[in-house]
């Protein structure tokens, strides 16, 4: 990654958002024919949304939802084709899992493209229930959860005493 990335929660409906939005469309939902709306479900205006920018550009974002009683959720991560493989996917998942444990998160779980549940493998998410398609784009998904063996900050050692 290079030195001039910023990474920040942003309130919806700001510039940076809506540049979030744009990616989001583009990677999911363009190809298939779909209008950016698709995204307008319960959970975006009250949503945290992370943004990754790079030279000012908008090249990441992520979204955690908090269901309440602990329970987060993490949804719409996209990284800019450009820029994938290059640890901002892991950056954002990071961010957005630090968040719920600030938030007293006691579950956190999220749906993946079957594509990459690797990549959530790889950050302590396991499989949870059956493949299914999703709602917006009829993809394979399946649900997966963040085995919380301990209460540390995602990324951290746990501390011991």
């Amino acid at each position: 990654m290079q030195e001039n990335v910023d990474i920040r929660f942003v309130e919806y409906g700001s510039r940076e958002w809506h540049e979030g939005r744009a990616l989001r469309h583009k990677l999911f939902y363009q190809a298939l024919g779909h209008p950016q709306s698709v995204m307008d479900d319960d959970q975006e205006h009250h949503s945290a949304h992370l943004v990754v920018q790079e030279n000012g550009k908008v090249v990441g974002y992520g979204r955690l939802f908090d269901h309440g009683a602990g329970e987060f959720q993490i949804s719409q991560m996209a990284v800019d084709a450009d820029r994938q493989g290059r640890g901002i996917g892991k950056l954002i998942l990071k961010r957005l899992v630090n968040q719920a444990f600030d938030g007293g998160a006691k579950r956190i779980w999220l749906n993946a493209r079957t594509s990459a549940t690797r990549f959530y493998e790889k950050e302590g998410f396991r499989p949870c229930g059956k493949v299914f398609p999703s709602e917006k784009t009829g993809l394979p998904h399946i649900k997966m959860q963040l085995m919380l063996a301990a209460c540390a900050p995602y990324g951290q050692p746990d501390k011991k005493g």
